[in-house]
């Protein structure tokens, strides 16, 4: 009978850690398929995941909204950011559905190694021809 009732009290106390039995002030609406923070070399990203049927989705880049969907049965989302600046660029993706609400805030950080690279193979047509040394 202790055996028993042994088991029955760890069973009792995995089920009470169980993340089933939360109080539910961790919501999980979004899944999201992009990495977060990121560093790139290059002025886009793109944003991508799922929510729950239902869910609005908002996302934001440095404080300014870039994206508001409306997000279809299959609960998928995509967007691509443009224009990131040199450095960090802060990213939030907001989830709503009534009263639950998820928060991802994430950094990508933008390298300058395509400017550099740009400059480096810059070429302005007809340049060439048009300068002309001649020694006398």
């Amino acid at each position: 009978m202790r055996k028993i009732a042994a088991l029955l009290i760890v069973v009792l106390l995995l089920m009470a850690s169980s993340p089933a039995f939360a109080d539910g002030t961790e919501t999980q609406l979004i899944r999201l398929n992009s990495t977060l923070p990121a560093t790139i070399d290059n002025s886009t990203y793109t944003i991508s995941g799922k929510v729950e049927a239902g869910t609005s989705v908002e996302v934001k880049l440095n404080n300014e909204d870039i994206y508001k969907p409306q997000i279809g049965l299959l609960g998928f989302f995509y967007t691509q950011i443009e224009n990131l600046k040199l450095g960090n660029n802060t990213v939030e993706i907001t989830a709503r559905k009534g009263d639950l609400v998820q928060v991802i805030k994430g950094l990508i950080t933008r390298n300058n190694s395509d400017v550099k690279k740009s400059i480096e193979t810059l070429e302005i047509p007809g340049l060439k021809e048009a300068i002309s040394i001649s020694f006398k």
